[in-house]
């Protein structure tokens, strides 16, 4: 058993010294390049985007303006407050009649000024802002494009023509010789 491992590890060993000396018995040589063609080919592409800013003008309220329809504010409740107790003074001194119509003219006349609504136009207060977003927009859709995928190199070897393809032009071939 000893003696056919033997001969196997030497068979193998033999056997590599003969295809390393067959390899070693060849050379390359450089060979000038005759012509030089492009080679195209249809490629799939994908679809391309990019991001747009897209910018509106929306009108912005201020915040101190009072919309009617928005319901009683801290303000008006002081302001309908202090104008009730001043016509109430204003109003003493007589009947229960004039103290009422006092309290009552003083807390409109209170609510009327906390609101700034003292005969002016109550049209909203306010300024229009750049409002923006980007917006993904379609610039190339997906299809086919003719693209170059290398180049066709010929050139001549002992009155053989030799092509091969590459990557990129060059001016020299390497061909491989062996004996």
């Amino acid at each position: 058993m000893k003696n056919t491992i033997k001969k196997i590890v030497l068979g193998l060993v033999g056997a590599s010294a003969i295809v390393t000396s067959a390899q070693a018995s060849g050379y390359s040589e450089r060979i000038s390049v005759t012509s030089s063609e492009p080679i195209y080919a249809e490629v799939r592409t994908s679809a391309k985007f990019a991001y747009q800013k897209n910018c509106e003008q929306v009108w912005v309220e201020d915040r101190n303006y009072h919309n009617s329809n928005s319901g009683i504010t801290h303000d008006e409740t002081i302001g309908t407050l202090l104008g009730g107790a001043i016509g109430n003074k204003l109003g003493s001194g007589g009947h229960s009649d004039r103290r009422a119509f006092g309290t009552i003219l003083g807390a409109v006349i209170g609510n009327k000024i906390a609101t700034n609504d003292v005969g002016y136009d109550n049209k909203p207060s306010g300024h229009y802002e750049d409002r923006c977003s980007n917006v993904r927009v379609l610039t190339h859709p997906a299809g086919y494009d003719t693209k170059l995928v290398g180049y066709k190199l010929t050139g001549t070897f002992n009155g053989k023509t030799i092509t091969k393809k590459s990557s990129r032009p060059s001016s020299y071939i390497t061909v491989r010789v062996s004996y």
